[in-house]
């Protein structure tokens, strides 16, 4: 006696397998190049996170934030924009508004470090040192728009929330 339910689901996956082929060989022959279900449509340019670094050991406590900027067309993007909204300490406090230090101009087909900084307010300086450690790694997550021009046409990147950074909190030594 045969398992009617194992017979059913047999057939299904070899149907499913038929299936998955012969959308392949429709689009190879239609020269387009086949796709990952997840395949992301590409962008003009990305903002990837490299790393924070807050120091309190100034006389004015500052937050930077560095990333990488990615433009991937064949021309010069001028980045306007890239505001960090808001940086997440983990276990601390929130830290909002944290500026593009100046423009910078991605040339076409590469990468650039920018950075966002900007200093700190006395009440988030003292959240902050609240934090249980002496100098140590911290891990946040961020928020951000970022925009950059071409001429007169501007691209959007964003807005970008709860992605992760590693970052470094320098504090005064006691």
């Amino acid at each position: 006696m045969t398992d009617p339910i194992g017979t059913t689901a047999s057939a299904l996956s070899i149907i499913g397998k038929f299936s998955t082929a012969a959308r392949w060989l429709l689009q190879k022959l239609s020269c387009k190049p086949v796709q990952s279900p997840r395949h992301e449509p590409p962008r003009d340019f990305e903002v990837m996170p490299v790393t924070f670094m807050i120091d309190l050991t100034r006389d004015l406590p500052y937050v930077e934030v560095s990333y990488y900027a990615i433009n991937h067309r064949s021309c010069v993007l001028t980045l306007h924009e890239l505001k960090v909204t808001q940086l997440r300490l983990s276990g601390g406090p929130v830290i909002e508004q944290i500026p593009l230090l100046q423009e910078f101009s991605l040339p076409p087909k590469s990468t650039l470090k920018v950075f966002c900084r900007r200093n700190l307010i006395d009440s988030e300086t003292r959240a902050i040192a609240a934090i249980a450690g002496k100098n140590s790694f911290e891990n946040a997550s961020f928020a951000l728009v970022a925009r950059a021009k071409d001429g007169r046409r501007e691209y959007t990147y964003g807005p970008v929330d709860s992605k992760w950074i590693e970052g470094w909190i320098n504090r005064p030594q006691a």
